[in-house]
């Protein structure tokens, strides 16, 4: 479901500030290629930083009724994940960065997020199957955790925003052998006494 929620993100940025049928300007890729050598692109890039359980939402059940049984299937597990989108613009004879432009792409993400950061299958029933809700909230980063970050993925800092994506649930929905209901309890309440 990670993959389907960033790929449905990306498609709604792009069809909100881009041109229809031109090419994509938000993608799912690699943040840090976009500053190596000899990269010449001009897309606005989706990476994803990381994925955390979202614990309190944790069921313990690990079955369920289905009538006349029961049905043992481990629950879905939801997550929360933490995606970055990065920009930078070669300038068009290739000599250093568009970082004006660079920044604009990435101020329209921030709009987008600012207009809309919430998506729930009731306003938007095209979210992918599987998906009743993704939640989007700006992460702060003061400078010492962007420069742990951008250590961390590898890269030269570059226009960027960083926001928590909550609520993606997987479920394999794999199920064990059903059991029969359980339809009576007999206590036998004689207490015997031996001597």
């Amino acid at each position: 479901m990670i993959t389907q929620a960033l790929t449905y993100i990306s498609a709604k940025i792009n069809s909100a500030f881009f041109t229809p049928g031109g090419s994509p300007r938000v993608i799912l890729g690699n943040v840090t290629t976009l500053n190596d050598a000899g990269v010449n692109e001009t897309n606005v890039l989706l990476s994803l930083v990381n994925i955390e359980e979202e614990v309190l939402r944790r069921d313990p059940e690990n079955y369920f009724k289905r009538d006349p049984s029961v049905i043992y299937k481990n629950p879905p597990m939801h997550f929360n994940t933490t995606i970055i989108f990065g920009a930078y613009l070669p300038n068009i004879n290739n000599l250093g960065t568009n970082y004006e432009g660079s920044i604009a792409k990435i101020q329209k993400v921030i709009g987008y997020f600012q207009r809309q950061n919430v998506f729930e299958l009731t306003s938007f029933p095209d979210l992918p199957n599987g998906i009743e809700k993704l939640n989007f909230e700006l992460v702060n980063l003061n400078l010492e955790q962007l420069h742990h970050l951008w250590s961390m993925l590898g890269g030269k800092y570059i226009p960027s925003v960083v926001y928590k994506m909550r609520m993606v649930a997987i479920d394999e929905a794999f199920e064990s052998a059903d059991a029969p209901l359980i339809s009576q309890i007999i206590i036998d309440d004689k207490i015997k006494f031996q001597q």
